[in-house]
């Protein structure tokens, strides 16, 4: 789909993603190279990568699907 609708998709994807990623603040822009981790979101139940979706959630998403053993470990 993106070869063939790119035209019109990725200016749009463009204007639905954050400026910059909320954990480091590093652009993010359709024309950058991606990660494969981001296709992979949609076939686990739980993701950090779930905030590139819904990036109003990211605390939610963060409490929800983050261990809190593993939040602990990184203070």
């Amino acid at each position: 789909m993106m070869l063939s609708q790119r035209l019109w998709l990725k200016p749009f994807i463009n204007l639905m993603l954050p400026a910059l990623r909320p954990f480091d603040n590093v652009r993010m822009d359709m024309d950058f190279p991606q990660e494969e981790e981001y296709g992979l979101v949609n076939i686990q139940p739980c993701s950090l990568y779930n905030f590139f979706q819904f990036p109003k959630d990211f605390d939610d998403i963060v409490a929800h699907e983050i261990s809190p053993k593993d939040r602990a470990g990184n203070r």
